[in-house]
């Protein structure tokens, strides 16, 4: 029995020690882990492996390629040594080898865009990441304050402590032994017409350990072209680039640092880039007295272009800490990366011939980042502005800018929107070097705030906009100061779309001020003048050899959302006398709104006869002499608007001729459904007889159908916008007293310009309606008057027709009235449209209208050309022709 009872107990340790053989053997374990893959749901991905053992001393790895959704991993080896691996339950990991090399990642065989949904990084809402910030196990723990708010709910702000103290290690590490080499491969087109891309990356490095100083170096290189190359730098002209890290750290525990510092070196070139292009970026923290130092640094080819040094200091009795910080800047065109702008991708942008701009000042930010102080200068030199703009004069191709500020933020990433940002000074210098006096100085007059409210702090339901309060130190001073000695407007043509100013100066003062804490008013201290203004618009000339004076006011409510603007004795003259004159006032109320509400009252007067002789008048105002007087008040309100405009026209005279005075009084309003009821009563005296006066007063309504596309169609009234404008009309035209011989020279001044341009459509097409008309008296030349005299204009088709002529004369005749009553029509609708379309008149084209030499026709008559371009004319010529038939 005993015999039996030992050979059963030698078979079980021979059994145990076979299984524990078979587990700790290569075999053993990846037999072991391919059983355990088997029953775990990977889904797509699949992983595969020659050798793996692990060990109490680490682990090898042979032959590892997973595969994921057309990503592919090789790994063709991977040797990890590791000591007292039985103490990671403890928190303690000792790596004194890590070695990968030969290593694949290909992305090629994935999706361009899903490719660009790995590479995206992904970011949180803030409510995500208030809520996923405290964890028990962090490797950046950070305290939180709460900001309490008395009309918002209490929130968590995270409170800055420094940037080391915050890096905790979850373990007790240390690391040595590591090198690690591979290579990522890109497909094409993964940003917009990128060819394939290789990426060789290597990591090398160990030393890390309490009380150690431990260093990694990063070497990585991409190159771009049809086939994957070299790691080393193409002799071709395939674009690639470089970069070089190296980090340095020292422990001063197994889980926290107290230095680091990075190095980070970038080169880049080929394809049309001539010269490699370096650029460098240095980046440093460590331990300081009461707290931690920090420095940045960018350069470009070993010129340093930016620095920034900061020191952060623990909150202590009575200081709550935060964050000091100082900067540099220094930049000139010698630094520039010219290869980028000669031959590369940015060749389109222009470059002056030389540019330094130079700056230092600081910044400081609270423990909670919730308050910025700032204050700096900067200075900047530009030469050959001249090459960039060439319309800029000489003497301005070089300019000088020096700027000055300082000031605090507050209440930054308040939950509420409100802002406060208090400006301390603030000063802005524009000059051309050598010149005593600046082209434009502003600056602030005194410190001041601006407050910003959301809607909700104000009692507003709804997500309307913050308002805007301005709080000054004393609310009777001023609060900024602009003054122009001299401005070329030339400097602004960059900005202005094809429009030139020639050699246009611009002067004048002005001064801010607020009259409340939600108003700010800015207004002339003396009158803004433009000297030798000239304007060029693509089309040529338009304006040359004046001088413009304006004094402004403008006044903006940010609580109400009103404005108002005052412009006050604007005036151009020319060498000799001034040609206009404008006063306007003019308000608006909503300006948040879709549609703000809008009104204007203003006046006008002008020479018209001096502005003929400026380019953009030529040969559109046939006038030697004339005045125009316009005193006017609009206002635009959601969609209906209304306009009142008295206009005055006298002193006109064309070629010698002495012409009619006009006086017309508008009123029109359009409502909400798009119809324009107008009242336009129109007196015009003769200047020659005053007591010769005509009345007339057209009323009705119309309703407009605005142009849709402007395309052409072509009809029987000619080539014409099938959309163009045009819409319907009714309306009625009635007057005491009208005497045509003075509508005769009004419309001669219209269509006899000097213009080459001939209309090839009459105005009424696209029209529709009919005009009544009911005068007292007519009167043509003193010879011919009629009386009582009504009728009815129709309109459409593109013509105008007479129709239902009435006139109360007792030696009126049927045959006299049907006469005129064609001859009108004929005038308005036949000759009259064709006259305007530059061809003759033809009776055919209205069968009403009596053939030449029947019906009493004289052979004078018969043989009279075709009717003039002037409609009155065409009319007076009707009339001729019926006084000799009536004899």
């Amino acid at each position: 029995m005993r015999t039996f009872l030992l050979t059963v107990l030698v078979v079980l340790v021979a059994l145990l020690l076979g299984v524990a053989g078979l587990v700790f053997t290569e075999s053993g374990q990846g037999w072991a882990i391919r059983r355990a893959l088997a029953y775990v749901d990977l889904g797509e991905t699949k992983v595969e492996f020659q050798q793996v053992k692990v060990g109490l001393g680490g682990l090898r790895l042979r032959g590892l390629r997973v595969v994921h959704e057309g990503a592919v991993l090789d790994l063709p080896e991977l040797d990890l040594a590791a000591e007292k691996l039985t103490e990671l339950r403890a928190g303690k990991v000792t790596i004194t080898g890590l070695v990968a090399h030969g290593w694949t990642l290909d992305l090629r065989g994935l999706e361009r865009e899903e490719l660009r949904q790995w590479l995206m990084v992904k970011r949180e809402s803030p409510a995500g990441l208030r809520s996923s910030l405290p964890r028990p196990f962090s490797l950046l723990p950070t305290a939180y304050a709460q900001t309490a708010n008395a009309d918002a709910e209490p929130a968590l702000r995270s409170v800055f402590e420094g940037v080391l103290s915050q890096i905790e290690l979850p373990v007790d590490l240390s690391l040595d032994g590591v090198d690690l080499e591979g290579r990522v491969l890109f497909p094409k087109s993964l940003y917009e017409e990128l060819p394939e891309a290789e990426l060789a990356l290597g990591l090398k490095g160990g030393g890390f350990g309490e009380g150690r100083e431990g260093r990694f170096a990063l070497r990585a290189q991409i190159q771009f072209g049809d086939e994957p190359g070299s790691v080393a730098p193409p002799s071709g002209g395939a674009y690639y680039a470089t970069l070089a890290a190296d980090l340095t750290a020292t422990m001063e525990s197994a889980r926290h640092f107290s230095s680091l510092a990075l190095e980070l070196s970038g080169e880049g070139g080929g394809g049309p880039i001539s010269g490699p292009l370096r650029l460098g970026v240095t980046a440093s923290a460590r331990r300081a007295a009461g707290g931690e130092d920090y420095e940045v640094s960018l350069s470009f080819s070993e010129k340093r272009w930016a620095q920034v040094q900061g020191h952060y200091s623990a909150a202590k009795a009575g200081d709550a800490g935060g964050l000091v910080s100082r900067w540099e800047l220094a930049l000139s065109e010698a630094d520039l990366p010219r290869g980028l702008f000669e031959d590369g991708p940015l060749g389109a942008v222009p470059l002056p011939a030389a540019f330094e701009l130079q700056g230092q000042g600081s910044f400081d930010l609270d423990a909670v980042f919730a308050t910025l102080t700032a204050a700096g200068r900067l200075q900047a030199s530009l030469e050959g502005l001249a090459a960039l703009v060439p319309s800029v004069p000489a003497a301005l191709d070089a300019l000088s800018v020096d700027a000055e500020f300082g000031g605090t933020v507050s209440a930054l990433g308040a939950a509420d929107g409100a802002t406060q940002e208090h400006v301390e000074s603030l000063r802005l210098k524009v000059a051309v070097p050598g010149d005593a006096e600046p082209l434009l100085l502003v600056e602030a007059a005194q410190p001041f705030a601006l407050n910003r409210a959301t809607a909700a702090a104000q009692g507003d339901d709804g997500d309307a906009p913050a308002a805007l309060r301005f709080v000054a130190n004393d609310p009777q001073a001023a609060l900024a100061r602009v003054e122009i000695p001299g401005l070329p407007l030339a400097l602004l043509e960059p900005f202005t779309d094809g429009v030139q100013f020639g050699a246009s100066v611009l002067r004048g003062r002005f001064e801010a001020s607020l009259p409340s804490e939600s108003r700010v008013r800015v207004k002339t201290l003396a009158p803004l003048r433009v000297e030798n203004l000239a304007l060029t618009l693509e089309s040529g000339p338009a304006l040359e050899n004046l001088s413009l004076e304006t004094e402004l006011e403008l006044e903006h409510d940010f609580q109400t959302s009103r404005a108002s603007l005052h412009v006050g004795g604007l005036t151009l003259r020319d060498a000799l006398t001034q040609l206009l004159s404008v006063q306007l006032e003019a308000s608006a109320e909503g300006l948040n709104a879709a549609q703000p509400s809008v009104s204007a009252t203003g006046t006008v007067r002008a020479d018209v006869g001096g502005l003929h002789t400026q380019p953009i008048f030529h040969g559109k105002l046939p006038l030697e002499t004339g005045n125009l007087g316009l005193d006017f008040t609009a206002a635009v309100a959601d969609e209906a608007q209304s306009l009142s405009a008295l206009i005055e026209l006298g002193e006109l005279h064309a070629r010698g001729i002495a012409l009619p005075s006009l006086e017309a009084q508008l009123n029109a309003q359009r409502d909400e459904a798009g119809t324009i009821t107008f009242a336009l009563p129109l007196t015009v005296r003769s200047a020659t007889r005053q007591q010769r006066v005509s009345d007339l007063k057209l009323e009705g309504t119309a309703r407009v159908r605005p142009s849709t596309t402007g395309g052409l169609a072509s009809g029987a009234s000619g080539t014409a916008p099938a959309d163009s404008a045009g819409g319907e009309i009714a309306a009625k035209i009635h007057g005491e007293k009208l005497y045509l011989d003075d509508f005769q020279f009004l419309i001669a001044l219209a269509s006899n310009s000097d213009s080459d341009e001939t209309p090839t459509t009459p105005f009424m097409d696209n029209w529709s309606g009919e005009v009544g008309v009911d005068l007292d008296s007519v009167s043509y030349l003193g010879q011919l008057e009629l009386r009582q005299v009504g009728a009815t204009l129709k309109i459409g088709d593109g013509k105008l027709r007479f129709e239902g002529l009435k006139i109360g004369a007792r030696s009126s005749t049927a045959g006299f009235l049907r006469g005129l009553q064609d001859n009108l029509s004929e005038a308005l609708g036949g000759g009259l449209l064709d006259s305007l379309r530059g061809g003759g008149s033809s009776s055919s084209e209205n069968p009403a209208a009596p053939n030449a030499g029947g019906d009493g026709a004289t052979q004078e008559e018969a043989a009279a050309p075709a009717l003039p371009k002037n409609p009155l004319d065409a009319i007076s010529e009707g009339l001729r022709r019926l006084r000799g038939r009536s004899r």
